[in-house]
């Protein structure tokens, strides 16, 4: 995720920065939640459409918990699950992933329509 002028500073500079702002506030310098989230569901469609028969990917936990969330259908992409463990395998079929990248599209739709 692009944090912008966060970049580099304590976590929780961070922490404190996303708790004042809504998912669609881009960081200072940076982009928004929802733009990140949907350019995991681009990469999520290109992996559920590549030919191979597995594909390892190795990602930092936003997208893995965004996938894991949205596939099971939650109306949170941060919950319920939230902290996802360092270098613990998550297994995505095709259809796991194209749940996930629907859902989180739906997501990230409703919250605009709802700015609007």
């Amino acid at each position: 995720m692009a944090v912008g002028d966060l970049e580099g500073l304590p976590i929780d500079d961070y922490r404190a920065w996303k708790r004042a702002h809504t998912r669609a506030d881009a960081f200072p310098g940076g982009e928004s939640l929802d733009d990140a989230a949907l350019r995991y569901v681009r990469a999520f469609r290109a992996l559920a459409g590549r030919p191979e028969q597995a594909v390892l990917v190795v990602c930092h936990e936003i997208p893995v918990r965004y996938a894991v969330n949205a596939a099971g259908g939650s109306d949170n992409l941060d919950a319920p699950i939230h902290d996802i463990p360092n270098a613990t395998p998550y297994l995505f079929d095709a259809a796991a992933l194209e749940r996930a990248a629907g859902r989180i599209d739906e997501l990230t739709f409703r919250a605009a329509g709802a700015r609007r």
